[in-house]
């Protein structure tokens, strides 16, 4: 067995041993104090379909703090509480910023779970978390979409195995117990599962030859960043509006779309000249800022999953981001679901860490992203029309991805 293998099943273990751990619930001998619960999806509650994030801490005997991020919102209210025989009941705040959780009973279900029904209907989890236990999901995670992808790059039949028989296998034994009711995480799943599929067939068995199927390649590419568009104009504030036109101009600026080709030498990468480390940069901070303003909950995840074909983009084998991306994902969506119940139901931990929500990150991140997107769009249109293209900067201009 490889080092790396090793290493991996390593980190799995001693993952897996941490994590299992008991305790005592809402600080009655309890080890947690912070407590995450998230809402999604609801497009008449949450800004585009996005999702809502709430922080719960316990303050004492008598009161908790609930943070709720909200968009580009950060929220904080503190409840008066009773224990009951099912759990905790809130109490009422006078012209309350977060009306949701008013009078509402918080019902126990375990020791690491409490159900509450919000917006009169809404159904949310409140699961604890713990940051050290986060940051080894989130190094595992990296581990686990990195080493994935070089194996896909390295192994033609590991691809099959993965992105065909793993799905057919899992998708009756696994994937319909995951929880996950709306329609979105499925779509997700299964378009990047297709995605790999059509690289798959691009390296291995001849797609490189039709210009259709480059099209297709670029075309899903280009859907993927206009479905986020949609949803950041949809909210109608002003931060996702500027989020949205950064992912416009990505879109406007992916360039040499039928310069796709496979690497003759193996293992036959496909290769994307017009993936330059410009358009990465600019494409990546703007998916983040889009999940960040959108979906709290999952931003931390993000990070590790565009981190990763990042590195191997730039510092493996260039022109391979595309390739990286699909693979990358496809492996986090498949992960994602196969250990939903794990994490929900045996587990009963919130693993993901949630980015910290204030304006010095929000506007950062919305600013960077705004920033690049113009810069690579005036300098890629500069060369389409004019022909004058930065000497040491690639935009498009050239097969090169430096």
């Amino acid at each position: 067995m490889k080092t790396h293998q090793i290493s991996l099943i390593s980190c799995l273990l001693l993952f897996c041993a941490l994590l299992m751990v008991n305790s005592d619930a809402f600080g009655q001998n309890s080890e947690y104090s912070r407590w995450i619960g998230t809402l999604e999806g609801n497009e008449e509650i949450t800004p585009g379909g996005g999702a809502f994030l709430y922080d719960l801490y316990l303050v004492d005997e008598k009161s908790l703090r609930i943070e709720k991020s909200t968009g580009i919102k950060l929220i904080k209210e503190t409840f008066p509480f009773t224990r009951t025989d099912n759990g905790i009941q809130l109490g009422n705040v006078e012209n309350s910023t977060i009306p949701e959780f008013n009078n509402v009973e918080m019902v126990q279900v375990s020791d690491k779970r409490y159900d509450v029904t919000i917006f009169g209907s809404e159904k949310s989890s409140f699961r604890p978390s713990k940051t050290s236990y986060a940051w080894m999901q989130w190094i595992f995670l990296f581990l686990l979409v990195f080493i994935g992808n070089e194996l896909c790059r390295k192994y033609k039949y590991f691809n099959h195995f993965l992105f065909i028989l793993v799905p057919i296998v899992l998708t009756p034994l696994l994937w319909m117990d995951a929880g996950f009711d709306g329609w979105f995480r499925w779509v997700k799943l299964y378009s990047v599962l297709a995605m790999s599929l059509i690289i798959m067939y691009f390296r291995f068995h001849g797609g490189n030859k039709y210009n259709f199927v480059k099209i297709v390649i670029a075309g899903l590419l280009a859907i993927n960043i206009a479905e986020a568009v949609a949803q950041d104009f949809t909210t109608h504030q002003v931060l996702n509006l500027i989020n949205g036109i950064a992912g416009i101009l990505n879109i406007l600026t992916i360039a040499h779309i039928l310069g796709m080709k496979k690497d003759t030498s193996t293992p036959h990468d496909m290769l994307w000249p017009g993936m330059t480390i410009f358009w990465i940069l600019a494409y990546d901070i703007w998916n983040v800022t889009f999940v960040y303003i959108n979906y709290p909950n999952t931003v931390f995840n993000t990070i590790a999953i565009l981190a990763a074909p990042t590195i191997a983009a730039i510092w493996i084998k260039r022109g391979t981001y595309m390739q990286a991306r699909a693979n990358t994902l496809s492996i986090y969506m498949m992960y994602l679901f196969t250990t939903a119940v794990f994490y929900n139901e045996t587990l009963s931990m919130q693993v993901t860490l949630p980015l910290p929500r204030n304006d010095t990150i929000l506007y950062l991140l919305v600013g960077s992203s705004i920033f690049l997107n113009v810069a690579l769009a005036i300098y890629y249109f500069r060369w389409k029309f004019t022909g004058k293209a930065p000497s040491k900067l690639q935009v498009g201009q050239s097969d090169s991805v430096l």
